[in-house]
């Protein structure tokens, strides 16, 4: 199975080889030099380009003058009879609790069941209060 190879043909083989890479070496400094020239023209119009991706804009965690539970806390306190998670949630918004959560229902409830000895829950009528 295995070709013998004189001396002669595996140094011609071998130059060969060395000839191609040359060649793909070459190619390889032409296409950096055309990428880089590509991203100067990109970056002079005003867009960044950085490893290949465009650039994210940063997310931004909105700020509150109180946290989550105190927001919470403040609410209930104004509602004696309680409120219902949705409902709960739905005043922390209107009381201008900023919030970046899909779900902010879901972000109110974990708050609610981390602090469950500030507050009081009805399990029947599913009422949260203030303790």
């Amino acid at each position: 199975m295995a070709q013998d190879f004189t001396v002669v043909q595996l140094e011609k083989i071998l130059l060969q080889k060395k000839a191609k890479l040359e060649s793909l070496i070459q190619e390889r400094d032409r296409l950096k030099k055309k990428l880089a020239q590509l991203e100067r023209r990109i970056a002079e119009i005003g867009g960044i380009i950085r490893d290949g991706h465009k650039p994210r804009r940063a997310r931004r965690r909105p700020k509150n003058a109180k946290t989550l539970i105190e927001a919470v806390s403040e609410v209930l306190a104004q509602h004696k009879k309680g409120l219902s998670l949705k409902e709960l949630a739905s005043k922390v918004l209107e009381s201008g609790y900023k919030t970046g959560s899909t779900n902010f229902q879901n972000t109110v409830y974990q708050c609610l069941y981390h602090n469950a000895d500030k507050l009081a829950h009805d399990a029947k009528t599913h009422i949260y209060r203030a303790k």
